[in-house]
């Protein structure tokens, strides 16, 4: 009876910590609570996001694990190597208890004292964009259970869509402040830019300077490879 009380108890908190996430909208404290959730549900030292750019994998945040292991930041690799490049490829994931003596294990890796590893595939809108890595560095590796494996799988998914949503709100970002046809900032840019540049100059106390620069015949130009130029142009082609 008490196991049961203690089961119904976990599972309470599961759900209240759950109910948190969905109201965190950074995204780097959204992966520190979820890293949190999965590494204490699944009794692992930490766990970390691998972001999928091109045909490479990339670490971007760690939680709780050794600082042997993140120093690997900057370290890139295929998508195709690792038990994280077997995950993408088998689309599911991926359990190793003896992660040395893997096949697909990295010797960048295993001289971290990297014991076992559970990567989960990160879906997005375009298939996988990055990897769940959660991992143990003690001789202890727990059994998975279905539960916990499921409950991993649904904080992937969580984290994917909080890694969407945050690529369509810089997306947004960047179209409000940013010239279509050139990528350069714009007059609502200008303005906001303006304005910090002369705060900081009053508080630093130093003096601003603007330098305009007006361009000669830029009608023509903007005629000839503006936005009007490059429709008649696709229109040609097709």
């Amino acid at each position: 009876m008490n196991s049961l009380k203690t089961d119904a108890m976990n599972q309470e908190s599961i759900i209240s910590r759950l109910q948190h996430l969905t109201r965190i909208y950074d995204f780097g404290a959204f992966f520190e609570e979820t890293a949190a959730l999965a590494a204490e549900q699944l009794q692992a030292e930490g766990a970390a996001f691998i972001v999928r750019e091109g045909n490479n994998l990339r670490y971007l945040f760690f939680h709780g694990l050794p600082s042997a292991y993140a120093e690997l930041a900057s370290h890139v690799f295929p998508d195709n190597q690792g038990i994280s490049g077997r995950a993408i490829q088998l689309d599911q994931a991926v359990f190793v208890d003896n992660y040395p003596a893997d096949s697909s294990a990295m010797p960048e890796y295993i001289a971290t004292g990297l014991k076992a590893s559970l990567v989960i595939p990160v879906h997005g809108p375009e298939g996988t964009n990055g990897i769940l890595a959660i991992s143990w560095f003690t001789a202890n590796i727990p059994v998975i259970t279905e539960a916990q494996l499921q409950l991993a799988q649904l904080l992937a998914d969580m984290l994917g869509a909080a890694w969407y949503r945050m690529g369509m709100e810089l997306h947004l970002e960047h179209i409000a402040t940013r010239d279509a046809l050139t990528g350069v900032p714009n007059r609502y840019q200008l303005e906001e830019r303006l304005q910090t540049a002369c705060a900081r100059a009053q508080r630093d106390q130093r003096t601003l300077a603007l330098v305009l620069l007006d361009i000669d015949g830029f009608k023509e130009v903007n005629d000839n490879l503006g936005h009007q130029a490059l429709e008649t142009g696709s229109c040609a082609k097709s």
